[in-house]
């Protein structure tokens, strides 16, 4: 393991959450690619996708998704937290990527993009 990167921090207890992830993992559908790439000439899932098929399911088993975006270095980051009513919690390292556009709509295009990949690698959805 690279000693640069945090690990994944977690409450003292996760069989709660543990336990949620599986029955909502087992109800997240796919996602489906609603959007095209001109510039790669490809399809993906946006992130109203990506959030219809995992919003029902986590709510149904108790859980809840937050994620909160950052600036270090000229890199845009993102900390994605799953949340349990028992009061559990695991929080995941954070993600980052450049920021390509010193404006506005750089660095919403930016959390939009990793608030998309770390829900879909967070809750194993697939597109």
């Amino acid at each position: 393991m690279d000693d640069t990167q945090p690990s994944v921090l977690m409450s003292e207890s996760i069989g709660s959450i543990c336990k949620a992830l599986v029955g909502a993992q087992a109800d997240v559908g796919t996602a489906l690619m609603n959007q095209k790439n001109s510039h790669f000439k490809s399809q993906y899932a946006d992130l109203s996708a990506v959030l219809e098929v995992s919003k029902p399911a986590l709510a149904k088993h108790g859980l809840a998704l937050t994620q909160f975006p950052g600036e270090a270095e000229g890199r845009v980051t993102m900390t994605t937290m799953l949340i349990h009513e028992s009061g559990e919690w695991i929080l995941l390292p954070p993600a980052s990527i450049p920021l390509a556009a010193q404006t506005a709509h750089g660095f919403g295009s930016a959390i939009s993009y990793l608030r998309r990949y770390t829900t879909q690698a967070a809750l194993g959805i697939s597109v």
